[in-house]
């Protein structure tokens, strides 16, 4: 049991002397309660004692019938039954207003009063605390409580401090902490509050104790200025400028190396509060006083660690989180920060986390008099590494050596013999381990600003960015990480009116027949999109990536497009093409955040919202109607486990409807091809546990329909793609490439894989065939080239292909059970 709780029964256990309300006392009280309760609406809020006739004449009364009347109406002892009503909202009225005239109590009435306050659980509604404590303050006048007050102050002090544990610290809470301090400790200076109880401070206190006592003293300091951050969402000026004297004092890099080691072992549960977290913040706050290369990527790394989701609570700190991105965007130097922004804003998945942090980017470009684009372009660090991607660490006779890949940053290592070793050399991690986990980390850092990079490239045809010449070269071709990127994608130049597709290749930029092409500094750059080529200029492309054996970062040359059927200029306003969909919920949501939408759970509460996506830059949206399913499964929450989905529409930033033909293409298809990717992953058609057609039966015909159906724009480029790798497959002489099916002739039956879903059947009785690919499973597929990342589906269809071609070896017994039938 804490020691708090200790005190506070221990404190309660102390006997009063027996206390009856007076009658004229209670007579008082009851009339203004009645009078109240005739004068006001039954659900009023507040009430106005000066409105009462009642009243007035109390405050007329003998002030010993005035004190009786406090006592009863702050112990509610008229109305008792009366928890939140009028009659309760009178007494809290008279009390607080008696207690705050100057009238004698004594020591013994205050004692009582502070007493009963302390037995409740929660202090902060229809109790009036602070006037108890300002009389309590006039009775001792700066001088330490005794006897049974001060046995009540300490009772109730532990009960402040209880509540901080187990809920967390809130402004009132705090203050009554510090003023009860205060009153029991006068020489203790109400400018240095006592550090909020938790987990956390106790921990740090526990680690700080280890210093010499003159080392403490300034932690203490620090400590005690933090924890003045309470509530509020962001520091003042004058915040600022008092912490800065504590970090000085312990000087700044002995406060940078303290505050990453905290960050990086602290794990925030929604679950069980920690007052002292106000604390921490505080010293996130302060951070911005230290030097930014230091310290911007751990903030950052733990504002991730806040916002990720504990199931059924929520993030784990958004208090801590938000603390952190205003710390980034006020840090000198400001890059550093800036780049960690930039990050976050494509790793974490919360909207209104986005949100905040699209906020803080576009004060900083503010600051910076830049746009947001630019300004997000040029925070991208190096990460030390040479124009080739690569560079060096010694760790005592060992050598680490990192490079990025094809798939991203690779760490290799070297013993003391300079030969290759295929495992981390062991004095690395017995006497290196912080310089390892550093590269580790590094490795991690990179790999996470690839993606986000990824994200931001694609994001470019939305938001239709360019560059002048020279400033793609130097933000594109002369910088380590996004070189090894940029020359595996194709570029669209224009100058003086004429247009041209390149690639960089060796320092030239050339075209797609391998022709080195001249380009002039009043060249501007863009990313090259399918729609602004002709088919054939995109075949050509195609092809020459394939035969080159290079991997698109993001699916550029095979990009699927969309643009208007008959269907949708008819209808003007309004998309059926991703209409009556069953879409699984939780995880149609977790796809909504990941690609930018913003999407709450809907459920049979007040919960409507339409998935959206914003483009403010375009000045548009794009909306996908979705809705529960009626009378459908539950998940343990009470959320509806599916959606059924309707039309997509687009609308302006006025809120206008906006005609399909008005959308510009490249951004049409884009946001199409979100939807499109919703349907194809989050569709129960690609739950094979559904072939029964799902709970009862009723989506049999959606699921076959769906799973054997015709192909979306994605599935269409996957067969395109596959009927120019087939060929060269080694087992090209058992695949034929149909309109929605890969044929494989296996040793034992036949089997079509269908496209779009990868479902398979067994010819010729178009048998359902279920075949789950393990996590770890590896097979000759592996070895397959893919002119592009990210579709796992295409490597799940060559995988079965590759399987079921030679189906007289499969030796899983799930799947020979089912050839067997």
């Amino acid at each position: 049991m804490s020691g708090f709780l200790k005190q506070l029964k221990s404190s309660l256990k102390l006997a009063l002397r027996p206390w009856s309300p007076s009658a004229e006392g209670l007579a008082a009280v009851r009339a203004v309660c009645d009078e109240a309760e005739q004068t006001f609406p039954e659900f009023a809020s507040s009430v106005r004692l000066s409105e009462l006739s009642a009243w007035r004449h109390l405050k007329q009364s003998p002030e010993n019938i005035q004190i009786e009347a406090a006592l009863v109406a702050a112990l509610h002892k008229s109305a008792p039954g009366d928890r939140w009503g009028i009659k309760h909202l009178t007494e809290t009225a008279i009390a607080v207003q008696l207690l705050r005239k100057n009238l004698p109590y004594s020591e013994e009435q205050l004692a009582l009063l502070v007493f009963q306050i302390a037995k409740h659980s929660e202090l902060e509604y229809g109790l009036p605390v602070k006037s108890i404590l300002g009389s309590v303050e006039r009775l001792c006048g700066g001088a330490p409580p005794h006897g049974r007050l001060k046995a009540a102050l300490q009772a109730l002090l532990a009960r402040v401090k209880f509540i901080e544990h187990r809920r967390g610290s809130t402004p009132f809470n705090s203050q009554v902490r510090a003023r009860v301090a205060n009153i029991l400790d006068p020489t203790k200076s109400a400018d240095a509050p006592e550090f909020p109880t938790g987990p956390w401070i106790e921990t740090a206190i526990s680690q700080l104790e280890g210093l010499p006592a003159a080392d403490q003293a300034p932690w203490r300091a620090l400590m005690r200025v933090g924890a003045t951050s309470g509530e509020k969402s962001k520091p003042s000026k004058k915040w600022l400028v008092d912490i800065k004297p504590a970090i000085e004092t312990i000087g700044r890099d002995n406060v940078a190396r303290r505050l990453v080691e905290w960050l990086a072992s602290c794990q925030p549960d929604p679950s069980q509060p920690d007052a002292s977290f106000d604390i921490l913040k505080g010293l996130i706050w302060a951070s911005v006083h230290l030097d930014a290369n230091n310290v911007a990527l751990p903030i950052g790394h733990f504002a991730e660690v806040c916002f990720r989701k504990v199931p059924d609570m929520g993030p784990r700190s958004v208090k801590l989180g938000n603390a952190c991105f205003l710390t980034l965007a006020s840090m000198s130097p400001p890059e550093p920060g800036v780049a960690e922004l930039v990050r976050l804003k494509t790793k974490i998945k919360y909207p209104s986390a986005r949100e905040l942090i699209t906020k803080k980017l576009m004060q900083a470009a503010e600051t910076a008099g830049k746009s947001l684009a630019d300004l997000e372009d040029e925070a991208l660090p190096d990460f030390g590494l040479t124009l080739e991607g690569r560079t060096k660490v010694n760790l005592g006779d060992a050598r680490a050596e990192m490079f990025l890949a094809g798939d991203g940053a690779v760490l290799s290592w070297f013993g003391a013999d300079g030969k290759t070793r295929k495992t981390v050399p062991a004095s690395v991690r017995k006497d290196h381990k912080a310089e390892f986990a550093a590269l580790r980390q590094r490795v991690k850092d990179i790999n996470a600003a690839r993606t986000s990079l990824t994200v931001r490239l694609e994001a470019s045809w939305l938001e239709d960015r360019c560059w002048p010449l020279q400033t793609w070269m130097r933000l594109f071709l002369r910088h380590p990480l996004r070189r090894p990127m940029a020359e595996v994608l194709i570029w669209q130049i224009k100058s003086n009116g004429e247009t041209c597709s390149v690639m960089p290749r060796d320092g030239r930029l050339v075209s797609v027949a391998g022709e080195i092409v001249d380009v002039r500094d009043a060249s501007v750059v863009r990313l090259w999109h399918p729609l602004n080529s002709t088919p054939d200029e995109v075949l050509a492309w195609r092809r020459a990536i394939v035969d080159r054996g290079e991997t698109q970062p993001i699916k550029q040359a095979h990009r699927e497009i969309y643009v208007l059927t008959d269907a949708e200029r008819a209808t003007e306003i309004y998309s059926n093409r991703f209409a009556a969909h069953i879409l699984r919920q939780y995880q149609f949501r977790a796809l909504c955040q990941a690609r930018g939408w913003r999407y709450e759970f809907q459920g049979s509460w007040d919960s409507w919202n339409v998935p959206t996506r914003q483009l403010p830059q375009r000045d548009l949206a794009i909306e996908y109607h979705v809705d529960p399913v009626d009378s459908d499964e539950m998940s343990e929450a009470g959320i509806p486990l599916h959606l059924s989905t309707d039309q997509v529409r687009f609308v302006r930033g006025d809120g206008n409807r906006l005609a399909l033909h008005e959308v510009p293409p490249i951004v049409f298809s884009e946001l199409m091809r979100d939807v499109d990717m919703f349907v194809a992953v989050a569709s129960v058609a690609n739950d094979p546990e559904w072939i029964d057609g799902g709970p009862e039966g009723r989506y049999g015909g959606y699921w076959r329909d769906v799973a054997f159906g015709d192909l979306s724009e994605t599935a269409k480029t996957r067969r395109d793609l596959l009927s120019g790798l087939a060929p060269k497959l080694a087992i090209a002489d058992r695949l034929t490439i149909g309109e929605k099916y890969v044929d494989v002739c296996g040793n034992l039956f036949s089997y079509k894989i269908h496209l779009g879903s990868s479902n398979i059947q067994i010819m010729p009785d178009n048998r359902y065939l279920c075949i789950v690919r393990g996590a770890r499973s590896k097979d000759k597929s592996a070895d397959v080239h893919l002119p592009f990342a990210g579709d796992t589906l295409l490597s799940i269809i060559l995988s079965k292909a590759f399987m079921l071609a030679a189906d007289d070896k499969i030796t899983d017994p799930t799947i020979l059970s089912q050839l067997r039938r």
